[in-house]
């Protein structure tokens, strides 16, 4: 039995080194120097594996059923933990590459078991009781903070859901949220209760994420700017924290169940191209716990750094500006209380400049630097919400980034050699080839005259959400598209 479970073990980990060997060169390009420390595991493995095989046939004292137990478990918890440290997300390449070191890590937990066995009682216990809490204590941590974020729902413990209908209802706003004196809807939208249009009635549905919700007063909203100049309704679907797939979640069971007579698609350049996998895992349970991006433990302590960073760079926390209640919204009343909703050089920052500049340069470098792959993923989303729409009139609004618009800042993150309008150039190029008419946001954020300090103004200050006047510029520009999609 115990030459059957060595051989076994052996073909595991030949296995692993064979696939190492043949995807060395992309192992290198993707893992870098970590590719060598995979192919050390893996070298290793079937030496620990050959080593605790020798070492159990001569030991005098054999570890008994519960001993191996603690052996397996201990060795697959000390895997888990190299695993997400190694693996820069969950994909059978890299699970294949893993099972000799997994393999590997079982043998040396054994030897520990042997040795320790020579030891006097009290030491051995205590040895055995010190790895078994160094393995065992992430993957229970973990289950621990997975029945936390059951109990007590926060963003704080949010994990990566590929399911665009899990992704759409972990971010929505609950209905009946006031902001700026405003509730959001039923639906959880920044917007008045919705209804079902009319006969003969014209009624437009606007769907976008953060951008929908808005860092300003409802009637300083792009839609509602849009609403005013068109006469007639500007339903503004939206939710925080969403992309492509959740929009067409949106349109599916939210937008067309209005029967709009045109639906109009806020895409922002910024993030919505960072899509996860349109379908689910082919193993969700495993992609869940081997894939860092979907583990707390890997992501919470992230996630607090950068808090407590922000705290210490701004130490006047944000602005207020989303947290703020008003028990009216009349606009006077605002305009007294906040004054840098009228006059932007009067707005203090919403994160702190170090933040706000490593946000802007991440995304610098993936707008600038869409990738074919991305941008037709993205293209067959928007594609097919138009379909969907079944003849109804479909358009979509290109929603640039901050650094697309203020020409200081674009200086400031030393981006120069990447092509600043890229992603909108492509996107709008392949929607045109297929029918579906764009209006870039570009031109007329950029056509605004630039006030005192050299700025457009057009975005809170370090935020990358627009202001009143970006909502308003943004507004009027969507007024002029509805008229020409809807005629």
């Amino acid at each position: 039995m115990r030459t059957a479970l060595l051989v076994l073990s052996l073909l595991v980990c030949g296995a692993s080194l064979w696939i190492a060997w043949l995807w060395w060169p992309a192992l290198e390009s993707l893992l870098g120097s970590r590719a060598g420390w995979v192919a050390a595991a893996g070298l290793a493995a079937p030496l620990a594996c050959l080593g605790a095989q020798r070492a159990f046939a001569r030991s005098e004292r054999r570890p008994g059923t519960a001993a191996l137990v603690r052996v397996v478990l201990v060795g697959l918890g000390l895997w888990w933990t190299c695993f997400l440290a190694a693996a820069p997300a969950y994909a059978r390449l890299w699970l294949e590459l893993a099972l000799g070191p997994a393999l590997g890590l079982v043998a040396l937990t054994l030897l520990f078991e042997l040795a320790t066995a020579r030891w006097r009682p009290g030491a051995a216990k205590l040895a055995r009781a010190l790895l078994v809490a160094l393995a065992l204590a992430p993957p229970l941590l973990e289950v621990a903070l997975r029945v936390l974020a059951e109990m007590r729902p926060s963003q704080l413990f949010a994990r990566d859901e590929r399911l665009p209908g899990r992704v759409l209802e972990r971010n929505r706003v609950p209905g009946g949220t006031v902001r700026f004196g405003t509730k959001c809807n039923a639906g959880g939208h920044f917007d008045g209760e919705f209804r079902r249009r009319a006969a003969g009635e014209r009624r437009i549905a606007l769907i976008g994420d953060s951008f929908s919700q808005g860092i300003v007063p409802h009637e300083l909203h792009y839609s509602t700017v849009a609403e005013r100049a068109l006469g007639f309704p500007v339903d503004n679907l939206g939710q925080p924290g969403t992309g492509p797939l959740e929009y067409e979640e949106m349109l599916l069971h939210e937008a067309l169940e209005l029967d709009p007579s045109a639906v109009v698609v806020a895409f922002f350049v910024g993030n919505d191209f960072e899509m996860p996998p349109e379908l689910p895992s082919p193993d969700p349970f495993l992609s869940s716990w081997l894939d860092r991006r979907g583990v707390l433990l890997w992501l919470l302590p992230r996630r607090l750094a950068r808090m407590v960073r922000e705290r210490r760079e701004n130490p006047a926390g944000i602005a207020g500006v989303q947290a703020e209640r008003f028990s009216d919204d009349d606009l006077r009343s605002l305009a007294e209380r906040m004054p840098w909703l009228f006059d932007p050089l009067l707005e203090e920052p919403t994160i702190s400049k170090p933040v706000f500049l490593e946000v802007e340069r991440a995304r610098a470098h993936l707008v600038c630097g869409i990738r074919e792959y991305d941008l037709l993923r993205a293209v067959r989303v928007l594609e097919r919400m138009r379909r969907e729409c079944d003849g109804r009139p479909f358009g979509v609004l290109l929603v640039p980034d901050e650094f697309q618009v203020e020409d200081e800042l674009w200086a400031e993150l030393g981006s120069e050699e990447l092509e600043r309008d890229r992603a909108q150039r492509l996107l709008a190029r392949e929607l045109g080839q297929r029918g579906i008419p764009v209006l870039d946001l570009q031109a007329a954020l950029r056509a605004v005259e630039p006030l005192a300090d050299g700025r457009r103004h057009v975005y809170h200050r370090q935020d990358t959400h627009w202001n009143a006047r970006g909502n308003r510029v943004a507004g009027e520009a969507l007024a002029g598209f509805v008229r020409e999609l809807a005629r």
